[in-house]
């Protein structure tokens, strides 16, 4: 916000555009249109190859059931933003810190058991969860930074630090 002789006027940056924007397609309507897809059909596996409470299947049940909610917390903290409630921010960078890890923590088990997240993924190698570790925290990197500097989102929803709306 800008003041001008004594008055309040709007800046170019404030509201939701730019990459905030993509931020905000990306967690409340890409990545549900995504997950519903990859999760029913994960789901639909389980089912039928269902062999009781082993722990393969155990682990891909409560990965797709908090991956689930992860997916939730997405759309809650996309919405946050896009509508410019009172800690917006601060709810959008505790949904990257969850995410990034939940996936830390779904790569190394999977590497471990010998399975993918998914079933239409091969089984992963120390090198492919490297892979996905780096690229997970370039990710993480990346979009926790341009919340904590990005010029839009201070301009639209005030201090990074007070993380409220003005």
């Amino acid at each position: 916000m800008e003041f001008l002789n004594g008055r309040q006027r709007k800046t170019e940056l404030q509201g939701v555009g730019g990459w905030l924007l993509l931020f905000c397609v990306l967690v409340t309507i890409i990545g549900p249109a995504v997950a519903v897809f990859s999760y029913s059909a994960e789901f639909a596996r389980i089912l039928e190859s269902w062999d009781g409470f082993g722990t393969v299947a155990t682990f891909h049940l409560v990965v797709d059931v908090a991956g689930l909610g992860l997916t939730a917390f997405a759309v809650y903290a996309g919405m946050a933003l896009w509508t410019i409630r009172p800690n917006a921010v601060r709810t959008a960078k505790s949904f990257l810190i969850v995410g990034f890890a939940f996936r830390a923590i779904t790569e190394l088990a999977c590497l471990s058991l010998g399975t993918s997240d998914l079933f239409w993924v091969p089984a992963p190698t120390v090198e492919s969860t490297v892979g996905d570790e780096v690229r997970n925290a370039i990710s993480f990197v990346i979009w926790f930074t341009y919340f904590k500097e990005s010029k839009r989102v201070k301009a639209t929803y005030g201090s990074p630090d007070a993380g409220a709306a003005r």
